[in-house]
């Protein structure tokens, strides 16, 4: 009984520190991919900015060269 005793609590120490060290990996996997996702998202907002402003100046082109055409 002591002999089983011991080797329960072996094991139980065991699991223990293997269930810790993988919600650690865990939790260093979800950080990567939250700074992944973070980054992923500002190149977008970065390039859709820029496609707006590359939008917005063909406009104006467009408005200088039609002139009073454009006005009415």
């Amino acid at each position: 009984i002591g002999a089983q005793g011991i080797q329960d609590r072996l094991l139980t120490k065991t699991r223990g520190r293997e269930e810790r060290l993988g919600k650690r990996e865990q939790g260093l996997q979800d950080r990567m991919l939250t700074q992944e996702r973070g980054s992923e998202e500002r190149k977008t907002q970065r390039d859709r900015y820029r496609e707006d402003r590359a939008m917005r100046a063909d406009a104006r082109g467009a408005i200088r060269r039609s002139g009073s055409r454009f006005f009415g």
